[in-house]
Order: C-alpha cells, then structure tokens, then sequence
C-alpha cells in the first residue's frame, strides 16, 4: 500500500481498509495472510527534508488504536516502508473476531426471538381469519354472491339508491 502524498486521516482510512481486505482475501482464497508492507516515504517532501511524518504516525496508530496492538518494524535500509507481520495481523483479527462472538450470539438471540413472535402472531391471524377468503382490503367486504370484495357504499350513496334518485352508477336504469 502506498501513502506517498496522502493526509494523515486518509492514511489511517487506507491502513485500516487494507487490513480488512487482507483478511478477506485470505479467507476468500483460503490462503494464508501475508505480510503487508506499507510504503509512508522517507520524508523528502516533508517541510523539514528526511522528518517522515506519515511513517511515524501509521506506527503510532498500529500500536495505540488497535488491540492488542499491531507490531510494526521499518524495513531495513528503507526508512520509507513499514512491515506488518502476518503473524500479529492473524493475533490481531482472532480477538477481534473472538471479541465479537458473544455479540453476534446475543443478536442472533434476538433475532430469533423476534422471529418466534412474528410467527405466532402470523398463526393468531390464521386463527381468526376465515379460511378461503384470505384477507380483505379495509373498506371491503365480502359480495354475498361471489365472496370476492366490493366497496362499502356511503351513506350518502345508500340514502340515494334507498330514495330511488338514479345516479347513472352501475345497476341504474338508462
């Protein structure tokens, strides 16, 4: 991974997506990790020539906001790449996914709950239900004749179809 040029905010996005995707890829391919080699420059664009600023900083991240803490050395005979080792990536994702574990069974709990009460009130409506009509649209009930939903009239259309005042609707007499 290269941070040449990039911010300090940025580099600690990319450090930690790349750590992410590295896992995934070993688990997508069903390989094992490798090391992961950031490359943070020696610091000839700094403002002070050779004073590295994104190096120090990915190491203090490595160390200070992950845990356990991910070990980092600088390559040797070049100030500008860091090393992550497999092995303290592989300690590192195996607490985290161990740390999760307990979570991820409480939400399933839950969700499994959720799921129980769902399904029993799914069977009460069942219950109550006729069966054979399945379920109406509000406003509607049931034609005598067919047992297919009609539209409730209003009153005003009741009072008028009582009176006997043509609407020109359906069953009027032209």
């Amino acid at each position: 991974m290269d941070l040449h040029g990039h911010s300090l905010p940025l580099a600690h996005a990319a450090v930690r997506c790349a750590l992410v995707e590295v896992w995934r890829f070993s688990q997508r391919e069903g390989t094992a990790l490798g090391d992961l080699t950031i490359i943070t420059g020696m610091g000839r664009g700094s403002l002070h020539a050779f004073q590295p600023i994104i190096r120090p900083e990915v190491q203090r991240m490595l160390t200070d906001e992950f845990y356990p803490p991910l070990d980092s050395a600088t390559e040797v005979g070049n100030t500008g790449r860091v090393v992550v080792s497999a092995k303290t990536i592989e300690a590192w994702l195996d607490h985290n996914v161990e740390a999760k574990r307990p979570v991820m069974a409480r939400l399933a709990a839950a969700l499994q709950k959720k799921a129980s009460v769902a399904a029993a009130a799914a069977e009460e409506l069942r219950i109550v239900m006729p069966s054979g009509r399945g379920v109406r649209a509000a406003g509607t009930r049931a034609s005598p004749e067919s047992g297919r939903p009609r539209r409730r009239r209003s009153m005003a259309q009741a009072e008028a179809g009582a009176a006997g005042v043509e609407g020109g609707g359906k069953g009027s007499q032209p």
